[in-house]
């Protein structure tokens, strides 16, 4: 038989459980969120307004991450694609000015 302070645990760590998971939860949104890799996703459309195949590049929420030095990087992974077009969407923006 349990005793009186093992019950009290036991029910506080039960009502601290919805807690926990939700800070899991949200720490795993956070670090996926924040995540500075460079990835690359590929889709195909057919229209047919289109007269041949255009390649389009979109470039979103880079929020100042490092793509190598002068964002080579990030160039080369955008030249690797051929886009026809490059379109800018999102957060492009630097945290520290040239002069800092």
């Amino acid at each position: 038989m349990q005793t009186l302070p093992v019950l009290k645990a036991n029910a506080k760590r039960k009502r601290n459980m919805p807690r926990i998971i939700l800070l899991c939860v949200v720490l795993v949104l956070c670090i996926s969120a924040l995540d500075p890799r460079l990835t690359v996703t590929k889709y195909v459309l057919q229209s047919e307004k289109l007269q041949g195949p255009v390649r389009l590049a979109l470039i979103a929420d880079l929020h100042s991450c490092y793509y190598g030095k002068d964002a080579k990087n990030l160039i080369r992974a955008i030249d690797a694609q051929e886009p026809d077009i490059l379109l800018y969407a999102g957060d492009i923006f630097d945290d520290v000015l040239p002069n800092e």
